[in-house]
C-alpha cells in the first residue's frame, strides 16, 4: 500500500482546498495519471499517482481544507491482496487502445468523471449513467456532457472554438 499525500504547494506549509477527485475507489490507476485536484488561492493543481495500483481508502471530500503531507487515500499496488476478499487487485485494462468502444459498465461500478463534467451534469440534470466517455479510460469530460445536453434538447453539439 502507498499512501496518496497532498504535495506542498505554495507556500511552506500552505493549506489549501480539496477539489474532486478525478476516479473513484476501486479504480485503477497509472503512474502520471492525474488522481485528485487541490487549489490554492492562486491556482487549481492535478496531483498525480506516483505509483500504479487501486485507488482505495478515500480520506478527503470536495472542500476539504488540507494540508501539506496528509494522508487522502491509498494506492493498493499489484501484488497486494485486497484485505476484505483476499483476491488480487482487478487486471490490468492498458492493453486496451484508448478510443475504442468501452465494454459495458457492470451495474454499481463507479463512474469516472471530472469535477467540471460532473457539475455541468448536475446543473443540466443529466444524469452520468446515461453518458458516455470519450476521456482517457473512458473518463466522461465536460465536452461529452456538453453532447448529452444537445441530444437532450435534440440539437448537434457545438464544435469547440
Amino acid at each position: 500500500m502507498v499512501d496518496v499525500v497532498i504535495p506542498e504547494v505554495g507556500e511552506m506549509g500552505m493549506d489549501v482546498t480539496f477539489v474532486d477527485w478525478l476516479f473513484e475507489e476501486g479504480d485503477l490507476v497509472k503512474v502520471g495519471d492525474p488522481i485528485f485536484e487541490v487549489d490554492t488561492e492562486k491556482v487549481r493543481l492535478p496531483v498525480e499517482a506516483a505509483v500504479e495500483g487501486v485507488l482505495v481508502d478515500l480520506r478527503a471530500k470536495p472542500g476539504d481544507i488540507v494540508v501539506p503531507q496528509q494522508v487522502v487515500a491509498t494506492i493498493r499496488v499489484a501484488g497486494e491482496l485486497d484485505p476484505t476478499n483476499s483476491a488480487p487487485p482487478e487486471a490490468d485494462n492498458s492493453s486496451r487502445p484508448r478510443g475504442d468502444a468501452l465494454p459495458p459498465r457492470p451495474p454499481g461500478a463507479p463512474l469516472a468523471a471530472s469535477p467540471k463534467a460532473r457539475r455541468l451534469a448536475a446543473t443540466a440534470g443529466i444524469e452520468l449513467e446515461h453518458v458516455s466517455g470519450t476521456g482517457p479510460d473512458g473518463l466522461i469530460t465536460e465536452p461529452d456532457v456538453e453532447g448529452a445536453i444537445a441530444a437532450a434538447k435534440g440539437s448537434p453539439p457545438q464544435e469547440p472554438e
